[in-house]
């Protein structure tokens, strides 16, 4: 198959060089900054904290006080839950608000918060956790025709699992609820988590959950069809008792063999579960192997149904597992001319992950031919780099970089300056960066360049700060620019404000920068808080402001530790 060429921005914050903080080591092992740098910081969190109930949009309020509540919860947890109270009242006023007939309500924003709310809350106080998600219950649909749980019992399953490690009977109750209301996948993750603390209660449960799959409709209702080959294979014996294992897997093959797929409502039924039974046919013959030959003869009914381009990605997929390049080139003619380019791009990197880049590119240039055979030569290339840079060959990656386009030679560069400047190379890891950023002025105004410069900024910051905060500088001044114009155009073709403020959670390009600029910031103030502080102040947008100095306390206080200062004294203004 092809293989898309790498994505600059898609690979931006893998690539970036690792930071040094200025940190000490704790009795268990974990870092803490510099006591004068984290003193600064927690002074930064009250600021922001005091400034939380002066912004006009709960969504911001919302964000800020949760991220807030959960750094100040190992010093002052009374304070942590009066934001996590504040957290739910907000989140219940903008649930109550939503008009969920209108497209453009932040539905979808709503659910994605609510679940990392809930997620941080459980890690903290469960029973919190729990109070704010009945607080903040969305309208339930119209119930499926797939008998799925909805999103509201999904939630209650995932918070389960995380009641199970500190109160595995809370959690059981909970999830019982759940199988009620019908058969998820998040069922899947809280058994495991159960067996972890309670074996016997895990194992009971499997047995409810295995009874209510044998009461469902598996042509109807596919999520159930799909929980419960997964939880063949997740669930297995000895965790799960072998009699019902057995039984379970027994159900399900005697229910799967009368799908016919030659009928029209079973056609896409049949190849659905056609692909979920291949991965677990090893647990039929291990545990059913009477059922073995009437699902192997099953399958052969399915594939007759496919269509031929189906039964080549089937049929090549079973080959480039145990076949060589050559064989794979030998059933090329067995296809039509316009599906053997993809049988050849299977056949180069099959012996290109096999380490014969030679003979890649000669499969390339005898097979392809056109656009087809210079996308694969580049891709070639490009492999051929990364896996130097990966093996730390900086010699052999600077000799190949030539042959990259400008774009990816800025990400290959400064990957080859954080090699250099792991290995104590740091005038050579300069060198290279300043190399990267001769080659800005090549690229045209827009995003892409504004993402190259934020690469280049967070790639100097572990070497030379005073290099980085020159870029920062100009790329705030280009944001606040941007800001102003987008603030401008709001609604006018897409939404950047809500209740006249900055949507970070925004569905833009735009808002995906801004929130790249807070991590750039972050990493800068583990150097140097006071600059990353001093640059934030320039953003203009007071909502950016706080959460990008949010992003730099992050930062610089990083994971709690059990050598954590209190904060007896300090006022933080929650109401």
């Amino acid at each position: 198959m092809s293989r898309p060429r790498d994505c600059f921005t898609a690979a931006f914050f893998l690539l970036i060089i690792p930071c040094i903080v200025p940190a000490q080591e704790t009795d268990n092992g974990s870092t803490r900054a510099d006591p004068e740098v984290e003193r600064k910081a927690l002074d930064l969190l009250e600021t922001i904290a005091e400034r939380i109930p002066n912004l006009r949009a709960p969504g911001n309020r919302v964000q800020l006080a949760c991220s807030v509540a959960e750094l100040l919860w190992p010093r002052d947890e009374e304070r942590a839950q009066t934001l996590f109270e504040n957290v739910t009242r907000d989140m219940a006023a903008l649930v109550a608000g939503v008009d969920f007939s209108d497209q453009d309500s932040h539905n979808g924003w709503i659910q994605q918060q609510r679940r990392q709310i809930l997620e941080r809350m459980a890690h903290h106080d469960p029973e919190l956790a729990l109070t704010f998600l009945r607080a903040t219950r969305q309208p339930s649909p119209n119930s499926s025709p797939s008998g799925a749980p909805d999103n509201e019992t999904n939630l209650e399953v995932l918070l389960a699992g995380r009641v199970a490690a500190k109160n595995p009977e809370m959690a059981l109750s909970m999830a019982r609820a759940s199988l009620a209301q019908g058969v998820s996948h998040n069922l899947l993750g809280l058994l495991s988590q159960l067996q972890q603390k309670d074996p016997a209660a895990a194992q009971k449960f499997h047995r409810e959950v295995v009874d209510r799959i044998n009461d469902s409709d598996l042509v109807r209702n596919q999520q159930t069809a799909s929980v419960a080959w997964s939880l063949l294979s997740s669930f297995q014996p000895p965790q799960a008792d072998e009699q019902t294992y057995r039984e379970f897997i027994e159900n399900l093959i005697r229910r799967t063999l009368p799908i016919t797929p030659g009928e029209p409502f079973n056609y896409q039924v049949a190849q659905n579960l056609y692909h979920q039974l291949r991965g677990a046919m090893p647990l039929v013959e291990k545990h059913a192997p009477t059922r073995a030959p009437a699902l192997r003869q099953w399958f052969q009914n399915v594939e007759r149904t496919f269509d031929p381009t189906q039964r080549m990605h089937n049929e090549l997929n079973e080959i480039y597992q145990k076949t060589s390049a050559q064989e794979i080139l030998g059933i090329a003619s067995k296809y039509p001319a316009e599906m053997r380019p993809q049988i050849y791009q299977q056949a180069v990197w099959k012996v290109l992950n096999s380490g014969e880049p030679d003979l890649a590119r000669q499969i390339a240039n005898e097979f392809l031919s056109g656009h087809q055979q210079q996308q694969m030569l580049s891709q070639i290339e490009n492999h051929m780099l990364w896996k130097a840079v990966n093996e730390n060959k900086l010699a052999e990656a600077r000799r190949l970089l030539n042959a990259v386009r400008v774009a990816d030679r800025l990400q290959i560069v400064t990957q080859l300056a954080a090699r250099l400047a792991n290995n104590g190379d740091k005038e050579g890891a300069l060198a290279l960066l300043d190399e990267a950023r001769g080659l800005l002025v090549s690229l045209p105004p827009g995003s892409r360049k504004l993402m190259a410069q934020l690469q280049l900024a967070h790639s100097y910051t572990a070497i030379d700060v005073d290099q980085s905060k020159t870029i920062l500088q100009s790329v705030i001044a280009q944001v606040n620019e941007l800001v102003a114009a987008a603030s401008v155009l709001d609604g006018f073709e897409n939404r950047y404000l809500r209740d006249g403020e900055w949507m970070a959670y925004g569905p833009n390009g735009l808002s995906n920068f801004v929130n790249n600029l807070d991590q750039n910031l972050g990493q800068l103030a583990t150097r140097d808080l006071d600059s990353a502080r001093m640059l934030s102040d320039q953003l203009e947008r007071i909502e950016i402001r706080l959460k990008t100095q949010l992003a730099i306390v992050q930062a610089v206080l990083g994971a709690p530790s059990r050598s954590i200062p209190t904060l007896k004294g300090r006022r933080f203004v929650t109401n």
